[in-house]
């Protein structure tokens, strides 16, 4: 009998056609709407469609869609070897193919007796919409409730706290004046209420960080993207952020892109696009972006020491 591994993450559209139903999805999960799940999922195609376009111009400038999921077969193939035979690494995603409903379909044919199933959300800080989500979904269905195991944050873990340090210390010795860059932590932000309720999304961010740090002698901050509609979200918003840094006299920049663990429209767009326009706009001369950790073999490390471990990272 072997162990089954399943490493989850929120997806993203491959091509432009699936930016719209994509969205759909994000939007019946993560915005609360009125008329249970059915106002969900009608008011969630409503705003897909109102962003639809918008979302495709993003995409369009990135390649025409998320490289999400073939980064995270990437990191399922990488673990797969760090683990070997007794284990079997499988991919899910929360909001576009392949569905986290398909793949239990499939594991529960009779063709593999499972001993154990690993469920893996690749979000390293826990937050209710993200780690959260993943294991609702998972649960929804009753699959393999007897044997599986849901894994929750890993903010801390000495791995992941060393890839994400050999990320940046590479762009830091890239290109000579890496010592004087200001390091600013972009993290994906997360609305008010979320940490109102008790999520602890924020502090393990926080805790991430001062782990990071523990390597470097660099100034940095933290600041947080990706705001969508109209609510309150936790700050400073990252483009805030890089502009302060430019009226301070920053002149050097890294910015890394803290939970976020393969690269997407958050990154590739946001990041390497807008913010490095803002940046370039504030006075800010030597932009570097930061890596995700992507296949790290100190994030594969990392992985692997949680299957091998899991009761250690249950939630």
């Amino acid at each position: 009998m072997r162990q089954a591994v399943i490493l989850i993450n929120l997806g993203g559209p491959a091509t432009l056609d699936d930016v719209e139903p994509f969205l759909a999805n994000l939007f019946a999960d993560v915005i609360s709407f009125p008329w249970g799940k059915f106002g969900s999922r009608t008011l969630g195609k409503f705003a897909a469609r109102r962003r639809k376009k918008f979302s495709q111009s993003l995409y369009r400038e990135i390649g025409g869609g998320s490289p999400i999921l073939s980064e995270t077969r990437a990191q399922a193939k990488a673990l797969q070897l760090a683990l070997g035979d007794h284990y079997a690494v499988h991919v899910a995603m929360r909001f576009s193919p392949p569905m986290i409903a398909t793949l239990q379909a499939e594991l529960l044919q009779p063709t593999d007796e499972w001993h154990q199933v690993i469920v893996l959300p690749l979000f390293p800080q826990y937050s209710v919409a993200t780690t959260g989500s993943c294991h609702l979904e998972w649960q929804r269905n009753g699959a393999f409730d007897d044997r599986a195991i849901l894994i929750g944050g890993y903010h801390d873990h000495k791995d992941y706290i060393a890839a994400v340090q050999g990320t940046i210390d590479q762009a830091l010795r890239e290109k000579p004046g890496g010592a004087d860059c200001h390091i600013l932590f972009s993290a994906h932000g997360l609305p008010e209420s979320y940490i109102r309720k008790g999520d602890v999304y924020q502090a393990q961010i926080e805790g991430t960080v001062r782990a990071v740090m523990a390597g470097f002698s660099n100034d940095h901050s933290l600041a947080y993207q990706s705001k969508v509609g109209p609510v309150k979200w936790i700050g400073p918003a990252t483009e805030e952020a890089i502009a302060a840094l430019g009226r301070a006299g920053k002149r050097r920049l890294a910015v890394v892109p803290i939970a976020f663990v393969s690269e997407h429209v958050e990154t590739l767009h946001e990041l390497d696009i807008l913010m490095a326009g803002i940046a370039a706009g504030a006075g800010i001369t030597d932009f570097r972006r930061v890596p995700a950790v992507g296949t790290h073999p100190r994030f594969i490390a990392a992985l692997a020491d949680i299957c091998q471990n899991p009761e250690m990272y249950a939630a």
